[in-house]
């Protein structure tokens, strides 16, 4: 017979500890449940999940373990093909809410979700975008040369927010719990984005004209410090007597970005909420509505009245949201996307450069964008030639304009300006590879949330 839910329970688990070595093994998204049965006689009864309508409601079965209590007391598997009748859907709900793990919603197919697990090049298409970010920015803050032929970095953070939308939402689904989640995303920010600001902050100290007792305690040095650990970037850009003279004086105009990345995490437990009482078209097109009606209103405003204000504000979250979902969007069709993904991704290549003889563009660039990428990732996974180099990509971008502003200020761009930008470069990556194994690494290795407390 099939194990009732008292037999679940931990009392009667501890009692039978001779006899069961585990009534549970593991349950999850992706693997199969592992249930014990005392008897194999009554495998017959229990219903066939193998193409019915429970099967991609539930999970992809690939294999599935079941464990028979033998003469002995042992428990010896028995392994079945998805054909054979063996786990009930009552069944394995009732496992992985016992094993606090995440029933998966219909708003994700069980196929979806089992294509995302293929090999792909995420890594190397997050250190092509930051490079690309790298070059512009390089180009904007030395005015030494232009790079024509690269992309612009207004269209690398969209393929940022784009993979933020796709990757962040699939962790979402795999664990649902809010406590988890926050933990994850602020574990994966705020360290090192605490860390360059501080940086930056005590060590101006050693460009600024001031006096060190001038410089700690001017009120721009505190506007600055105190506005960007709160993520209001725009209210202290600049630090007192640093990089004044520079094209660009504000010290990391890379940071605004961040408090948007955050505000966009926030939205995925309320957008996921509505996607489990509504249709998924009815609320991803009232995301995109909104998204493209904020950017209209302030593009207006701004160009009305010439107020830059308006501008800072057009280019917030509001604005962004398109991005992100639209990511998000191309996770929810995964599984139709990816039968024509060879076709489709030819299409996009080619609205994508002929974007300026399309007209409209701009109000589907966010999917081209998310098709662009997350589909070559999906097609091209031997591109990722840097699996398994640690994931810099973060801290190359928080950390590339401070380093490329103090070379600005020190000369070396108008001196030797391809000199300027492989150092910037190199300390840049090498920046990004101690915050990786001595911020970001050991604060994401740290223990997560007991979401039952």
């Amino acid at each position: 017979m099939l194990l009732t839910p008292s037999d679940f329970s931990p009392t009667r688990r501890r009692k039978e500890k001779n006899t069961w070595e585990e009534k549970i093994i593991t349950s999850d998204l992706f693997h199969a449940p592992v249930v014990f049965l005392s008897s194999t006689q009554q495998l017959g009864s229990l219903p066939n999940l193998s193409g019915g309508h429970h099967l991609h409601r539930i999970f992809h079965i690939s294999l599935v373990p079941i464990f028979h209590k033998t003469k002995g007391g042992s428990a010896e598997p028995s392994i079945r093909k998805p054909g054979h009748p063996l786990v009930s859907a009552l069944a394995f709900e009732y496992l992985c809410n016992t094993m606090n793990q995440p029933v998966p919603h219909s708003i994700l197919s069980a196929n979806s979700l089992a294509l995302t697990r293929q090999d792909n090049c995420f890594d190397i298409l997050r250190y092509y975008l930051a490079l690309v970010v790298f070059c512009t920015h390089f180009s904007v803050l030395t005015q030494a040369f232009t790079f024509d032929w690269i992309t612009s970095s207004g269209e690398a953070v969209s393929g940022f927010f784009c993979l933020s939308g796709f990757l962040v939402c699939l962790s979402y689904l795999k664990t649902p719990d809010l406590r988890t989640y926050v933990s994850k995303r602020l574990r994966r920010i705020l360290p090192p984005y605490w860390f360059i600001v501080l940086l930056c902050a005590f060590g101006g100290v050693c460009l600024t004209h001031y006096t060190a007792a001038g410089y700690f305690t001017h009120g721009q040095w505190w506007r600055y410090l105190v506005s960007n650990l709160t993520f209001l970037n725009f209210l202290g850009p600049t630090l007192p007597g640093v990089f004044e003279q520079n094209p660009e004086t504000a010290v990391n105009g890379s940071l605004w970005t961040l408090k948007i990345e955050i505000m966009l995490y926030a939205t995925v437990p309320i957008a996921f909420a509505l996607l489990k009482r509504y249709a998924k078209p009815v609320v991803l097109l009232g995301i995109f509505a909104f998204s493209i009606t904020y950017k209209e209103i302030f593009a207006c405003l701004y160009q009305q009245s010439g107020n830059a204000f308006y501008a800072i504000l057009e280019r917030q979250v509001g604005s962004q949201l398109i991005y992100f979902y639209a990511g998000t969007a191309v996770l929810l069709y995964f599984e139709h996307l990816m039968r024509y993904a060879k076709p489709l991704l030819l299409t996009v290549w080619a609205i994508y450069l002929l974007n300026n003889r399309l007209p409209g563009y701009d109000y589907f660039s966010p999917f081209v964008f998310a098709l662009l990428l997350i589909l070559t990732a999906y097609q091209l996974p031997k591109l990722n030639i840097v699996r398994h180099l640690p994931n810099l990509s973060y801290g190359i971008y928080l950390f590339h304009a401070p380093i490329i502003q103090t070379a600005t200020q020190l000369g070396l761009p108008q001196q030797h300006p391809w000199l300027a930008f492989v150092l910037c470069l190199l300390t840049t990556v090498g920046l990004a590879y101690l915050s990786w194994h001595w911020i970001e690494k050991p604060f994401l290795k740290r223990r997560q949330p007991d979401a039952k407390k």
